[in-house]
């Protein structure tokens, strides 16, 4: 596309990270596209506006037609996100989308102890066989070159996370370890369905598995600049 303007669309803006996107792009990007299902929370930002749902096909075929790059965040947690980004997905490569940029997740893959980023991996797979460019940022992969993990610059426990809180906040903070039963027991109180229960307690055992025990160098090689740690995060406030 040498010498023509190339079509960012971004979905999500209305959120953190989306928004964030977004923001860093407006200086950057002739043409940028902000794609959100509610006109009237559309943030001070620059760019087309389309309105559009993941899980429904015509509007976000007709939200993507003329777009070059997608950047996709992941649908909101529910039990037909996948089937959601599926839509999503085949409606992008539709429209002529050229290149798709997923937030997916560390670790993604089919029997990954965090159930929800199963779902990550399913929707990478849509992506791989849509025939479009793809990126995806989360954790190394055979595919090493367009597969980017976002980590800080070490790998925490809980226990070492209590500690910096605590640090930070000039008092004692502790973490006490529970069994996957009474991980079970109380968070039942909230009466949520099962499948976000079992998301829940899975982010516990997922770090317990050493699954997401990873660090890399793909913040500084992506943007020059050195991953925060959690207490100089912390201490910004």
């Amino acid at each position: 596309m040498t010498g023509q303007k190339s079509t960012i669309a971004i979905t999500g803006v209305t959120g953190k990270l989306g928004g964030t996107v977004a923001t860093g792009l407006q200086d950057l990007v002739p043409q940028l596209r902000l794609l959100v299902r509610d006109a009237g929370r559309v943030p001070r930002l620059e760019g087309d506006v389309a309105v559009m749902e993941y899980g429904d096909a015509e509007a976000s075929r007709k939200a993507l037609t003329g777009v070059d790059v997608l950047f996709m965040v992941s649908a909101g947690e529910n039990p037909d996100r996948v089937h959601q980004h599926q839509i999503f997905v085949e409606a992008a490569a539709a429209a002529g989308v050229g290149h798709i940029v997923y937030t997916s997740f560390l670790a993604a893959a089919p029997d990954a102890t965090f159930t929800l980023a199963r779902d990550h991996w399913y929707t990478e797979q849509h992506i791989r066989e849509s025939g479009m460019a793809w990126t995806f940022l989360r954790d190394p992969s055979p595919h090493a070159e367009r597969t980017y993990d976002m980590t800080g610059p070490e790998a925490l426990s809980l226990t070492d996370m209590a500690r910096i809180i605590g640090e930070a906040q000039g008092r004692e903070v502790t973490y006490r370890e529970e069994t996957v039963e009474e991980a079970y027991a109380s968070r039942a109180h909230y009466g949520a369905p099962a499948w976000e229960v079992d998301a829940w307690v899975s982010t516990y055992t997922a770090i317990a598995s050493g699954e997401l025990d990873v660090i890399s160098d793909s913040v500084r090689a992506l943007t020059g600049r050195s991953p925060m740690s959690m207490a100089d995060l912390l201490g910004q406030g």
